[in-house]
């Protein structure tokens, strides 16, 4: 085989059958460097033992003296007095779990126990139901944020209006996902409310895998799954809801619920698909202007 004209200029720097001492070998290495990137070594050493046997298995870990050229930096989910020692320990960011999980960022294994309570309505001048999410887990999911293998057993209770309410999270944002997750607990009030998700407004979102046994008590949009989806693209599969859905006011202009999603609305060639999906969960409205 023809070898190049840099390789053949490498290849006369190496001594055929002469046995290296390491620091001679290593400064034949970097001669022999032409590429104009940092070129990596491969090393074999013929240790003579069985890995078959424990005590002959060889493992170990090298700590490069650059490191990988990036600063660590270490996030702590933690309130009061645990938020204080991971500070004290040198934590770099520290806060309970998320109000707003921003663009690109995933949740893995976490979960929240307790309580939430939303006291007031926080919307702009179109009433945007971002501003008045609320969730056990997450208030807002931005886009191509991912919760993935987490939980929440909280209680969550909206003293108002407007209020977009799910167990796990509030809103979802385009592109968001939710898997392998579940949700356990209760929640009273809010108008859109779910037991997984309260509301999605003009995106597309995935939630797959995953299972609630929550009691939904809302105002007006109830889902064992996700409260109401407005104009998005809808990907539900895998799913199970449990527990109880009932209307918390029996005054409302108008009261939805369904086991997997109270209220779906679509337009403009939008798609909702719900696949291999069951619920378990009780529905009871008492009031006659519920459908």
């Amino acid at each position: 085989m023809k070898k190049g004209k840099k390789y053949q200029e490498a290849a006369k720097l190496v001594e055929k059958g002469k046995l290296y001492d390491p620091q001679e070998a290593l400064s034949v290495v970097c001669k022999t460097a032409t590429a104009k990137f940092d070129e990596t070594i491969e090393l074999h050493v013929k240790l003579g033992v069985d890995s078959r046997h424990a005590d002959q298995q060889v493992r170990g870990a090298v700590v490069l003296p650059n490191g990988t050229g990036k600063k660590v930096r270490v996030l702590v989910f933690a309130r009061d007095d645990k938020a204080e020692a991971a500070k004290a320990a040198g934590a770099d960011y520290v806060g309970g779990l998320a109000g707003y999980l921003g663009d690109n960022i995933t949740l893995n294994n976490c979960y929240v126990t307790g309580s939430v309570t939303r006291t007031n309505d926080y919307a702009d001048a179109y009433n945007t139901i971002a501003y008045s999410a609320t969730g056990g887990l997450v208030g807002y999911m931005a886009q191509r944020s991912i919760v993935k293998a987490s939980h929440a057993d909280v209680s969550l209770t909206a003293n108002n209006t407007m209020s977009v309410i799910g167990t796990l999270a509030g809103v979802m944002g385009d592109y968001s996902t939710i898997e392998n997750s579940y949700a356990k607990g209760s929640i009273t009030g809010g108008k859109y409310t779910g037991g997984l998700v309260g509301s999605v407004y003009n995106s597309n979102i995935t939630i797959k895998s995953s299972f609630t046994n929550v009691t939904v008590a809302g105002n007006n949009t109830m889902g064992g799954i996700l409260g109401s989806a407005y104009n998005s693209n809808l990907m539900i599969s895998n799913t199970q809801s449990g527990g109880l859905i009932k209307n918390n006011t029996s005054n409302a202009t108008y009261i939805t619920a369904g086991g997997i999603v109270g209220l779906v609305t679509v337009e403009n060639s939008r798609t909702v698909s719900i696949l291999n999906c069951t619920t378990n969960a009780s529905i009871n409205i008492s009031t006659t202007s519920g459908y």
